[in-house]
This record gives C-alpha cells, sequence and structure tokens, in this order.
C-alpha cells in the first residue's frame, strides 16, 4: 500500500512538473513554447501567463511549460541565456522543482539539444529582450531573441483589435460585364500567433501573424 501510495505521488509530481520537450528542429535552431505548442520566430513577443516552471497547461504529453531554446545540436551542455540586462540567467542543474528552491523570477536548466527558460516568479522589472545562445548542428554559435513582457505590458502594446467576425464584399470595377461579388469573412484568435482564417466564397484560407519586434524593444511591433 505503502509502495502504491509513492509510485502515485512520484507520477503527479512528474505531471506538476514537465519534462523536456523532443521536437528538436532537423536543422538550425528554433524557440519552442509548449503552452501554445508553437514554434515562434525570432524576436517574437510573449507575455508572462505563456511560459511558467512547470507542466502548466497538463498537456497529454507533460511538456514542462518554460520558454526552450532548441538546436539541432544534441549536445548535453549547451546554450546559455541571458537577462535584457546582459548577465546570465542562473542555471539550475536540479529538478524545476526543486524542494530547496530556485532562481526568482527566472532560471534555465540544459538538457539534450536545448535549454529552457523558466519562469519561476512575476516579470515585473526584468520585461525586455531575452537572447539565447546555442551552438547549431555544425557547433557553430546562433542567437535567439524573445520580448518577454508582464501580461499587461504586452496587453498595453497590441496594437489595433479586430472583430472576429469581420465581414465585406468587394465588388469588380469593370464597367463591360456585370461585376461578380466576392464574399469574405474573418474569424480572429488571440496570439502569438494570432490565427486568421479567411473564406472566400466558401473556400477557406488560414495564415498565422506573429507579433514581432522591430529593430529593439523601444520599436513598433509588426506581424509577419
Amino acid at each position: 500500500m505503502v509502495r502504491t501510495l509513492l509510485l502515485l505521488a512520484g507520477f503527479f509530481l512528474l505531471r506538476v512538473e514537465g519534462q523536456q520537450p523532443n521536437n528538436l528542429p532537423n536543422n538550425g535552431i528554433q524557440l519552442y513554447l509548449p503552452y501554445v505548442n508553437r514554434t515562434i520566430p525570432d524576436y517574437s513577443m510573449i507575455y508572462a501567463s505563456q511560459f511558467y516552471d512547470v507542466d502548466q497547461n497538463n498537456d497529454a504529453n507533460d511538456i514542462n511549460d518554460a520558454l526552450w531554446c532548441q538546436s539541432a545540436n544534441n549536445g548535453t551542455n549547451i546554450g546559455v541565456w541571458y537577462y535584457p540586462n546582459g548577465t546570465e540567467v542562473p542555471l539550475i542543474d536540479g529538478d524545476f522543482d526543486d524542494p530547496s528552491g530556485v532562481p526568482e523570477p527566472l532560471f534555465s536548466k540544459r538538457f539534450s539539444g536545448q535549454i529552457a527558460l523558466a519562469r519561476s516568479a512575476g516579470l515585473s522589472g526584468y520585461e525586455g529582450l531575452y537572447k539565447c545562445i546555442i551552438p547549431d548542428e555544425n557547433g557553430v554559435n546562433q542567437t535567439l531573441v524573445v520580448g518577454a513582457y508582464t501580461d499587461t505590458g504586452y496587453n498595453n502594446n497590441d496594437g489595433p483589435d479586430a472583430d472576429p467576425t469581420m465581414q465585406f464584399s468587394l465588388l469588380s470595377t469593370s464597367r463591360l460585364a456585370t461585376p461578380p461579388v466576392f464574399s469574405l469573412s474573418f474569424n480572429v484568435s488571440d496570439g502569438p500567433p494570432t490565427i486568421v482564417s479567411c473564406s472566400v466564397n466558401g473556400n477557406g484560407i488560414t495564415t498565422e501573424l506573429s507579433r514581432v519586434i522591430l529593430n529593439g524593444s523601444g520599436s513598433a511591433t509588426r506581424v509577419t
């Protein structure tokens, strides 16, 4: 009975902490945000409620919902995360939920081919551009950058809002024929990335838009 309880306790602990992703790129490097199950572009913007130091969304694969800097180089001791001020984010060797405590508000942890940026406290006072340097499959160091902000800071810079049920029509300007009418409708989800679904005369088109930072933290943002 005691053994069964211990096994169950260990199982639930694993589910809370989570484990590393298994989606390393075949070549090059990438940023992966498992909380939304997305590979995000370089210089993307994310907010605090999108990355953690546990398996926050309790997904089927029990993936830890940190922000992951990943490489096709499957070395076991690679990658460094840097704070916006250029200092290294503390690196831990223990568990994500080490009972002796972890650094706050952020810490990093290495696995084969990837390094996690885990959030253990609020981001207030630590917003800005975080940098990951990690070698690619050729051993050449590459850099990825992500803008991490509090939820409020992100929402204050989220640009114009779109009606999720926008509809409009386009009329042909041709004077030589009866102009056909094209009906378009859009569904817009929040991001990153923002998902835009468009239906043109009943034919569906879907695209993804990700917010990225142009020329550093003081500039405007755009979608790609």
